[in-house]
């Protein structure tokens, strides 16, 4: 069963991120900070930035419908934080 607190629309979403260089401002240092509000948008979100290695990303999901062992299993053998 569906729960109707979740968009029937959208479930899953893939993002990829273009590599953008950090910004150059005279005086500052400026870098990339990753925000997260506790809470899963969707019932899936893969997020992927390519990178000299290859792609790095992130996996956000509903821990109401997911397990943290399936999420790690689908993310396969790269390292899973969160």
């Amino acid at each position: 069963d569906r729960s109707r607190s979740r968009t029937r629309l959208v479930q899953v979403v893939l993002v990829l991120q273009p590599t953008l260089p950090a910004p150059s401002l005279p005086g500052l240092e400026a870098r990339r900070l990753d925000v997260h509000n506790g809470t899963s948008k969707f019932e899936l979100t893969v997020q992927l930035a390519r990178e000299a290695e290859g792609f790095a990303g992130s996996i956000e999901y509903s821990a109401d419908l997911f397990e943290a062992s399936t999420i790690r299993r689908l993310a396969g053998p790269s390292t899973v934080t969160g």
